[in-house]
């Protein structure tokens, strides 16, 4: 999925995987992410797909050594 978005608010960036993944929302199972403030809406996110979201421990350890 590639979206150009004029920002990465938790808002903007929820919408855009909604309408991306709303099409699919039947194969997607688990949706994977760091714990970056732009993911913070995940929880509307999954209650629309009906997925789970896994806020993966070791990608939020590397974002926060490379920034």
């Amino acid at each position: 999925m590639i979206d150009t978005l004029p920002n990465r608010t938790a808002r903007v960036v929820g919408q855009a995987l909604v309408r991306n993944l709303a099409p699919i929302k039947d194969r997607v199972l688990t949706l994977t992410s760091d714990k970056g403030s732009e993911f913070t809406d995940h929880e509307a996110v999954t209650g629309v797909l009906r997925s789970d979201c896994l806020l993966h421990p070791s990608l939020c350890a590397l974002g926060a050594r490379h920034q």
